[in-house]
């Protein structure tokens, strides 16, 4: 005998999900999702930090972050939805992690967006480049 209520519940239990994936991260207005593109150096003590990922973090509530992967020159592209595309315009506190052997190759109060001190302007319409020398 087939019993109505489970598929129900299946029913809601995949809905409840969807609507927190589909809710995460931001608002529905779409003007406001769409990143514009940023793009810098990451350096400490003026040399570059490679292979190190940078996240920025809205200050905004509600609006997605981006993150960024340094190359081997401390390059960085942030994405947001796709790769590349950048940051939701706006003011951002930022954190930055750089590890070589699980040691970490940078002072480790950059670890945090809280505790780093790095802020960024996110402005549409303009080139964002954003480039951090960190210092001990």
């Amino acid at each position: 005998m087939r019993c109505p209520r489970a598929g129900v519940g299946l029913v809601t239990a995949a809905l409840t999900i969807g609507m927190g994936v589909a809710g995460c991260g931001g608002s529905s207005n779409t003007e406001e999702l769409k990143p514009v593109p940023v793009n810098g150096t990451v350096t400490y003590k003026k040399k570059p930090v490679a292979q190190g990922e940078i996240y920025f973090t809205p200050e905004k509530s509600g609006v997605r972050g981006a993150q960024g992967v340094t190359d081997k020159k401390g390059n960085y592209k942030l994405s947001t939805f796709a790769e590349g595309d950048g940051a939701i315009a706006g003011e951002h506190s930022v954190s930055i992690v750089a590890t070589k052997n699980n040691s970490p190759t940078i002072p480790s109060r950059y670890f945090s967006s809280t505790a780093s001190g790095l802020k960024a302007t996110v402005e549409e319409g303009k080139s964002n480049v954003i480039n951090f020398d960190l210092q001990d």
